[in-house]
């Protein structure tokens, strides 16, 4: 139940496959030759579309696009681009694409538009070139996976001199040129080539894993943590640094269980990294080498389940055929694809990483109590959907939702996903739901006129609105009226109350009488 719009790869030189029938078949029919990145997309029922090496776009007659020429990414870029469509839209397209800047590109990150309504359908680039990222912050790295409401996409890419992940959030209004921008993982820096390398997100979207490519025994392989619903990376105990030889390609197993690494230069190898493991140290210390004759570039997972990988100026690619179980189980074969007597080279396609996820749960979480939950479910070719989850919950609902959201809906809720042909595939989502603060600026009171009180709902809030304007987490009444606050807390949730405060004249002096 994989996503269509990877049905076709053009890469190499003049290669190209297509896994329309289930099974990879050789493609002879490609206009492209490039020695590193690519980005091919194909509409929802595999029909292929249009493809790029960064520089030109092909449509699917292989004829130049309208416009297509001139985009500010490089064939000899390492992921020279990625293409988006917009969430809601039937014909616009995004092009991000990435300058050779580990080889002395002037440009950075920068995105294009297509629109497909135009040259009869062939599509034509309305607008070339708009800079996200300068060349000073840029490497050769990108990568795409939705957003946790399973309509949005985010676009990352990682800086330089730094250890910067840069978030860009596509959504039906457009692209955000302003990125969530997180420091977390290692510093990239050292002399240009370490700019190159793939970055890939995990199909679910919960991990990153990114290389620093050079030509020694000892490059980094690294692993982060992602939040899809806020574009946030960080690290947890699963993440880690790690260091193989010539590190340069990184793929995820389509059940996100399993990294792999690869290096490109003669000493390079496969591993793999078993993610099921407790932490970090347990995961580099555990790897395992699954192939080791040199020369291992880009991993692509397809829509067939397996991982492809490149080898420079080989008529085949090799294959890790069951890339789901542990080591050598994997099943990794040698240039046992045939490219129809084209060559590859270092690249292969880089896609949006949720096309290659069977079935998907997603969800708002956190919400705060007495909001709603609002639960999604991706799964290409379902025909019908069964959810179960905390409290009883059920539904036949694709994406369900459940008002007034208490505590106890918090938990995992699971969703399995039927074909028409009766095949089904299962995905779980974790739900928070917070409660919401509790406070009070207790009853109603009376003071005398010419004194005052102090309100406070208590301390400890992320902020405090009183209906006077004020701000502060108390304030100082000496006057009669309503007097109400709102705080929120840091989970964002709020809460309310007022309180009456009324005034009595104060006592009059008591008169002493002397005798």
């Amino acid at each position: 139940m994989a996503q269509q719009e990877a049905t076709n790869w053009y890469f190499g030189n003049y290669a190209g496959l297509s896994f329309a029938s289930g099974s990879p078949v050789a493609l002879l029919d490609g206009a492209m030759s490039t020695m590193e990145g690519v980005a091919t997309i194909s509409n929802s029922s595999g029909i292929l579309l249009f493809y790029t090496d960064g520089q030109t776009i092909w449509n699917r007659q292989h004829q130049i696009m309208t416009n297509g020429t001139g985009l500010w990414g490089h064939s000899s870029s390492t992921q020279s681009g990625v293409i988006v469509k917009k969430p809601g839209s039937n014909n616009i397209f995004y092009v991000f694409t990435v300058d050779e800047v580990a080889t002395g590109g002037i440009h950075g990150v920068c995105y294009s538009i297509v629109d497909m309504n135009l040259s009869g359908g062939l599509g034509a680039v309305t607008s070339k070139n708009i800079e996200l990222v300068p060349n000073s912050n840029a490497t050769e790295k990108i990568t795409a996976v939705k957003h946790s409401n399973g309509t949005d996409i985010w676009v990352l890419t990682h800086g330089w001199n730094n250890n910067q992940f840069l978030a860009f959030k596509v959504t039906s209004s457009g692209i955000n040129s302003t990125p969530i921008i997180s420091n977390a993982g290692q510093i990239h820096s050292g002399i240009n080539r370490h700019r190159a390398g793939y970055m890939k997100s995990s199909p679910n979207g919960s991990y990153i894993a990114l290389t620093m490519y050079d030509y020694g025994d000892a490059e980094l392989v690294e692993m982060v943590k992602f939040n899809p619903s806020n574009g946030t990376v960080s690290t947890d105990v699963k993440c880690f640094a790690d260091y193989i030889p010539s590190a340069y390609g990184v793929e995820f197993s389509p059940d996100n269980t399993k990294l792999y690494a690869s290096g490109a230069k003669d000493n390079g190898k496969i591993y793999q990294y078993n993610l099921s493991l407790p932490n970090g140290t347990s995961i580099v210390a555990g790897k395992t080498v699954i192939a080791s004759n040199g020369n291992y570039a880009a991993m692509q997972v397809a829509i067939d389940g397996k991982i492809y990988v490149t080898r420079y100026n080989v008529q085949f690619l090799s294959c890790i055929n069951s890339p789901n179980l542990n080591g050598i189980a994997c099943n990794f074969t040698e240039n046992n694809v045939s490219l129809g007597g084209r060559t590859a080279t270092f690249g292969l396609p880089t896609f949006i990483q949720s096309f290659f996820v069977s079935v998907q749960a997603f969800s708002n979480s956190p919400v705060c109590q007495g909001n709603t939950i609002h639960l999604y479910c991706v799964a290409a070719g379902a025909s019908s959907y069964y959810w179960t989850g905390p409290a009883g919950f059920t539904s036949t609902l694709q994406n369900p939702s459940i008002a007034n959201a208490q505590p106890y809906n918090s938990g995992v809720y699971t969703v399995t996903a039927f074909s028409s042909g009766g095949n089904s595939a299962t995905s779980q989502v974790s739900v928070v739901v917070n409660p919401n603060p509790n406070i009070t600026l207790g009853p109603d009171t009376t003071i005398c006129e010419n004194s005052w009180i102090v309100l406070s709902p208590g301390s400890g809030f992320q902020s405090y609105l009183w209906n006077t304007g004020s701000t502060q987490s108390s304030i100082i009444v000496n006057s009669p009226g309503n007097y109400s606050v709102i705080v929120m807390d840091a989970n964002g949730c709020s809460a309310s109350d007022s309180k009456w405060v009324y005034t009595k004249p104060a006592p009059g002096p008591i008169l002493i009488k002397h005798r």
